[in-house]
């Protein structure tokens, strides 16, 4: 093989790489927003649920678009998470180093529960995973460069 089809080949590996570290740590994230985000729990409300309540709704909503925010709120709840996850894994498959991931939240009281409105969530969803994003990024990166050297 020459030498220019070398360099060619691994600077295809590093840029899989390098997609798969950006795409590994923005769904890590957004699966720990989902995860994090509140389900209501009417039992330790202050005042009555509205009729025919079933919590979910604000972990429903988490959307995840490349390079432009979502706008909207959708109709629906999740209270496990996993139907918002799976949209959003879906969503962040295509994007690649360059591209902003935006993960939003559209519902009015989103920034209510991020600052602290929920005994749930005292200290946030997305506050407490961008805390943790230098680890996730690592970690990504480690379990990525373990498999590229596999491939050289």
């Amino acid at each position: 093989m020459s030498f220019n089809k070398q360099i060619k080949n691994f600077n295809n590996k590093t840029q899989r790489a390098a997609n798969a570290v950006f795409r590994g740590t923005a769904l890590s994230l957004f699966g720990k927003i989902v995860k994090r985000t509140p389900v209501g729990n009417p039992s330790t409300w202050k005042g009555k649920a509205p009729k025919g309540y079933t919590g979910g709704r604000l972990r429903a909503n988490w959307q995840v678009q490349i390079n432009t925010p979502a706008d909207g709120e959708i109709d629906r709840q999740d209270k496990n998470g996993g139907s918002t996850i799976n949209n959003g894994h879906a969503n962040m498959a295509r994007a690649e180093i360059g591209d902003s991931i935006f993960i939003t939240n559209n519902l009015p009281y989103a920034d209510a529960i991020e600052n602290g409105r929920s005994g749930q969530a005292p200290s946030g969803m997305v506050k407490v995973t961008i805390a943790e994003s230098q680890h996730i990024v690592a970690t990504k990166a480690k379990q990525e460069r373990k498999r590229v050297y596999l491939l050289i």
